[in-house]
């Protein structure tokens, strides 16, 4: 009898050890995940005030500080992910790029030159899947008037990209270039030369050059 009861009590131990080790193991897990959460948290919080920063030094009547703007902003894509997160910085500067927006800013050309060579850096065809890459965004160039050279040569738009009314002053390039959906090129003004050479339309409608001079 003594025996049997050094082995229940035993077995008791062990069941409880087993137990408690088991509980330590899922509190700690949990722990863990509530650490995480807080850290993508704290992480997202400085990421928005990172980009409020970037959006109101671009909103300033200062072009020095626009132009600061601009190129926080395009830090920040390089820096994080997220298709949402792409999509506002590119509307961000595409809004900049606006007539009534950009008319008699002096920063506004240089802003331009910079939304541009980010464009053929987030859009390159051999670079589509990197976080970053903003193939996936869509771009609103409506009424745009471009006033340097636009050179989109072998980029890849997987979204819709409106050109409606927009004026090249310079030259366009987009040979080579990749649309997966429609590109609305209607009502568009191409002062300099325009070449869309070798360029592939995904979409059956192929794209819409109705109007355009």
């Amino acid at each position: 009898r003594p025996e049997l009861e050094s082995t229940r009590a035993t077995a008791a131990l062990t069941t409880v050890g087993g137990l408690g080790g088991s509980v330590y193991l899922i509190v700690r897990y949990r722990a863990q995940d509530i650490a995480e959460k807080q850290h993508k948290t704290a992480e997202s919080d400085h990421n928005e005030q990172l980009m409020s920063k970037a959006l109101e030094l671009l909103a300033s009547d200062n072009p020095i500080k626009q132009i600061s703007g601009a190129r926080q902003l395009v830090l920040l894509a390089n820096e994080y992910d997220g298709p949402a997160y792409q999509q506002r910085i590119v509307d961000a500067l595409c809004t900049f790029l606006k007539p009534s927006i950009r008319d008699d800013l002096e920063s506004g050309f240089i802003i331009e030159e910079i939304f541009l060579e980010a464009m053929r850096d987030h859009l390159r065809s051999d670079d589509e899947d990197l976080p970053s890459s903003w193939s996936e965004c869509f771009f609103d160039f409506r009424g745009v008037h471009f006033n340097s050279c636009v050179d989109l040569s072998g980029c890849r738009f997987r979204n819709i990209t409106d050109w409606r009314g927009a004026h090249f002053t310079e030259d366009a390039f987009f040979s080579n270039t990749n649309f997966g959906a429609i590109p609305l090129f209607s009502e568009v003004e191409f002062s300099g030369e325009a070449r869309f050479d070798g360029c592939t339309f995904t979409s059956r409608a192929g794209a819409d050059f109705s109007y355009s001079s």
